[in-house]
């Protein structure tokens, strides 16, 4: 038998004018509700509602009437939240079975609930939304492994102090996600220390998406392109690149052309426009490879 404890809280009351006492002493029902074919919502399967309803329910599975007191009984089902919330015990045996039935009920139908939301911070701003989950286990996890992303993404950080080119082809890619970073030109002509500072607030935000980014192949190509980009040398509509009046593709087919030794006329021309009219990368790494002979 494994415990697993949970709370569901509901959301702080906004009231003006009703007292701080009253809105704190306020107990919130969570009723039962309708699907989307006007039925009452049924929290359990079929299968789970001959496993466990017989005991909530007082009817054993093969009694005519089964079936109809189980939807009774969600239909009047009813949990009642006060301010300090409900605690729900969720745990599962090694068979699979709850722990505590009732409360693994309540778990289920307040999940599935339009008012309930996963978590404290998914309530903000959505009006109909007036419960939430508090699971400190969940938490813990959570904050576990994005402290140990976090940690993996500073260590790859360590290494940019040796590669001045590599810190800045991603300080130069990362902007496409964080904008508010600055622009393109503006982080460029930031000395080292100011573009660490810039990429710390990436890691700081998403440490996934910085490994992503420090891990990528193609790194030094999307830092060239969104160079070209930000210059004017090739235009971005929607999620395709133009080259004048040629397609290019997705950013991954923009990139192949790139690579590709057949269009180095091409890419040989790009470079020279971003050298005129943008910010070009400082790297041997991005010589356009010789055009194939046959």
């Amino acid at each position: 038998m494994i415990s697993r404890k949970i709370k569901l809280r509901r959301k702080e009351i906004v009231r003006f004018g009703l007292p701080t006492e009253l809105k704190d002493e306020k107990i919130c029902n969570l009723g039962g509700y309708n699907d989307s074919n006007g039925n009452p919502s049924r929290p359990f399967t079929y299968e789970e509602e001959d496993k466990w309803m017989p005991e909530i329910v007082g009817l054993k599975v093969t009694d005519p009437g089964f079936r109809s007191a189980v939807t009774h009984h969600y239909k009047n089902l009813t949990i009642k939240v006060k301010p300090d919330g409900v605690d729900l015990e969720i745990g599962l045996d090694s068979a699979g079975n709850p722990v505590n039935i009732e409360d693994y009920l309540k778990y289920q139908f307040s999940k599935q609930h339009p008012w309930t939301a996963k978590s404290k911070e998914e309530c903000v701003g959505a009006e109909h939304l007036q419960f939430y989950f508090e699971d400190p286990e969940s938490e813990n996890i959570a904050k576990g492994a994005k402290l140990e992303v976090t940690s993996k993404a500073y260590v790859e950080f360590a290494k940019l102090d040796e590669d001045e080119d590599k810190m800045d082809w991603v300080l130069r890619t990362v902007i496409s996600k964080f904008t508010d970073l600055g622009s393109l030109s503006e982080l460029t002509k930031l000395n080292v220390d100011k573009k660490k500072l810039k990429i710390a607030e990436v890691i700081q935000k998403d440490p996934s998406y910085f490994l992503e980014v420090m891990n990528d192949k193609d790194l030094i190509y999307k830092a060239e392109i969104a160079s070209m980009v930000e210059a004017g040398v090739l235009m971005k509509e929607g999620n395709k690149y133009l080259n004048g009046t040629e397609n290019l593709g997705s950013l991954d087919g923009t990139i192949a052309f790139l690579k590709d030794g057949n269009n180095s006329q091409d890419y040989a021309v790009l470079k020279a426009r971003l050298d005129q009219f943008g910010s070009p990368l400082t790297t041997k790494a991005l010589k356009p490879k010789k055009e194939k002979t046959n």
